[in-house]
């Protein structure tokens, strides 16, 4: 039921009159006492009872009134709870990132974004592009950096495209096109499939152009994956944003026809306007990176 019109009801059994409980809380008697007799009505039975003193409760409403304060005291409660919930989810943005986006351009558009939402908290996790769309379409993560999927559901910011590499060992006898390593090369060859969802944006460059390497798939970090590849365990795909402090003991060429991944943002339409501000406030630093 209407807690508005328990608190009506208390009221005027506090103040002893319809006329000060409508003043004070801010109705037209006529409207109050129209929803004290829907009140009345709705349970079955009168509450109020009038006389030239004013008013009081019935023997049933002195019987319903512990209870009628408990409800409303739960209603308070919920209602603390609520606000205190909506103010959480305004004032903290929760993120959901590829740890190469998290090391590499987070920490400085956070920076960033503090100086004007110094009271803005941002909760940060690493995870893949298969959780992380889910995460956000769910309503578990605010905003996701991520490469960009078709058909996901979500808004989208794009940020920047980031160039797809070849990942050799640093003898591996490779023909050079203009400086790159043709896709095709890869057909037949010893494969190091990335984890962490990564695997998305490398087949689709391999099923482009038919190429169809010997896959074998990890579920290890990326400098374990180069590592693999540098004892010559196999050779990669990765991209620029990885590999550009990972690179040791190993070849890094571009990708003969050039390929890439597009980074962005995404977000579902419920998204609160912080949130969207810091995608937008992402969006502005990166572009200028």
């Amino acid at each position: 039921m209407d807690s508005m019109k328990f608190k009506a009801l208390t009221t005027a059994v506090k103040l002893g009159s319809l006329t000060n409980a409508a003043s004070s809380l801010g109705y037209t008697q006529a409207g109050l006492t129209h929803m004290m007799n829907r009140l009345e009505h709705e349970i079955g039975f009168s509450l109020l009872k009038r006389d030239k003193y004013g008013v009081h409760l019935t023997d049933e409403g002195e019987k319903l009134m512990p209870h009628i304060e408990n409800f409303l005291n739960a209603a308070d409660d919920l209602e603390y709870e609520i606000e205190a919930l909506r103010e959480h989810r305004i004032h903290t943005i929760k993120i959901a990132s590829y740890s190469s986006i998290i090391s590499y351009w987070l920490p400085s558009v956070i920076k960033e974004f503090k100086r004007n939402h110094p009271n803005v908290t941002i909760e940060i996790s690493d995870e893949s592009a298969d959780d992380i769309y889910p995460l956000v379409t769910e309503g578990k993560a605010d905003l996701g950096f991520v490469s960009k999927r078709e058909d996901s559901g979500c808004c989208w910011i794009h940020l920047k495209n980031d160039p797809l590499v070849a990942v050799v060992p640093s003898d591996y006898d490779v023909s050079i096109h203009d400086g790159r390593m043709k896709i095709t090369d890869f057909g037949g060859a010893q494969f190091l499939m990335p984890s962490m969802g990564f695997d998305y944006d490398i087949m689709n460059v391999l099923n482009k152009y038919n190429v169809k390497p010997r896959i074998t798939r990890t579920s290890v970090s990326d400098s374990a994956v180069i590592s693999m590849v540098a004892h010559g365990l196999g050779l990669s795909i990765m991209s620029e944003l990885i590999v550009c402090e990972n690179a040791q003991d190993v070849r890094i060429l571009g990708l003969y026809p050039d390929e890439y991944r597009d980074l962005g943002i995404i977000y579902t339409q419920n998204a609160s306007r912080t949130a969207k501000e810091f995608a937008e406030c992402a969006k502005k630093y990166i572009a200028e990176d």
